[in-house]
């Protein structure tokens, strides 16, 4: 059941996960997709993950924001949270559609003096469909950025690279679903590289309890406004099963990998699709999460519980290709 809260309490800073957010070394984390549905909250839990370091008393690193227009989003944050809180975020500006040599990205990340065992480069961000006017953009945003990114980390040493990726079917992922095609590649070639630690975080659909938007394959989709229609359209029957996650927990659990010592977390088994492929030592450096919540319900169910949530009964309309 899908629960509305007032506001955000986050776990990020209790117990365990506290405990081991101030053990770590301070980090070096650059951070794409910073303004998105999922990187916002990203930004917001490292901001207080650093605040809280200082509050203890030991260094709480630096956070660099990988924006297409990083002024205007760092008069946005400074306008939000305040100088104070902002100390340790700078931004710089990248472009996914054009930024796919490893030269670019190693000149770029190393002029700001990224790289070394605490550095941490997360990718959020994402293509959801094609763009007018740009062919190929799918690709370029979902595959070649962060490919040759990942390149540009292996080469400057950094400690770890987290890749956000989708849940999907082998259909999918062979290109029925370009997004989840292109994703596929970019988790495959991020699992080539030996030298690079990496942590793949396939994630399902994600929910925000506060306005009940949803996202997924990085666009994002406002559910109380489908569930307030007098028809609810309904791909298909809607009995597909989803493990639906809220955002901010996804957004804790990326903050605190990003946080942390990588070689901490529980060594995996290669998968069987990679095993092939991939240096057998790799499973001490290569981990790979289902990000996904703890209940299973269908797109059916979730839209009722929207409907709910806003004193309305859904009527669904099943919309079925031929």
């Amino acid at each position: 059941m899908l629960k509305r809260r007032a506001s955000w309490s986050p776990t990020l800073l209790r117990g365990f996960a506290a405990d081991e957010i101030v053990a770590s070394r301070p980090k070096q984390i650059a951070l794409s997709g910073p303004a998105g549905f999922l990187g916002s909250r990203v930004f917001k839990a490292i901001l207080d993950a650093h605040a809280h370091r200082k509050a203890c008393g030991v260094p709480p690193g630096e956070l660099v924001l990988l924006s297409s227009s990083p002024g205007t989003l760092m008069g946005k944050l400074y306008a939000e949270y305040g100088s104070k809180r902002m100390t340790t975020v700078r931004a710089t500006r990248v472009d996914y559609y054009h930024q796919h040599d490893q030269e670019s990205w190693h000149d770029q990340l190393g002029s700001l003096g990224l790289g070394g065992p605490d550095a941490c480069f997360v990718n959020l961000a994402a293509l959801a469909g094609p763009v007018s006017g740009r062919p190929g953009s799918m690709l370029q945003v979902n595959y070649r950025a962060p490919t040759a990114a990942g390149l540009a980390c292996e080469q400057l040493g950094f400690g770890h690279f987290i890749q956000s990726s989708t849940q999907a079917t082998k259909a999918e992922r062979a290109g029925q679903v370009p997004y989840s095609r292109a994703k596929s590649m970019a988790d495959f070639s991020l699992a080539r590289m030996s030298r690079l630690p990496v942590s793949v975080l396939s994630l399902g659909l994600l929910y925000c309890k506060e306005d009940l938007n949803v996202g997924q394959s990085g666009s994002v989709l406002n559910m109380a406004d489908l569930a307030l229609l007098p028809l609810t359209p309904i791909m298909g029957s809607g009995l597909a099963p989803l493990q639906p996650l809220e955002v901010a927990d996804a957004a804790e659990r990326l903050a605190f990998l990003a946080l942390t010592e990588p070689a901490a977390r529980p060594v995996q088994p290669l998968p069987a699709h990679l095993l092939a492929f991939l240096d057998r030592e790799r499973h001490y450096t290569l981990r790979m999460y289902d990000a996904v919540g703890p209940d299973t319900l269908s797109m059916l169910e979730l839209m009722h519980t929207f409907a709910r949530l806003n004193g309305r009964t859904l009527r669904p309309i099943f919309v079925v290709s031929l």
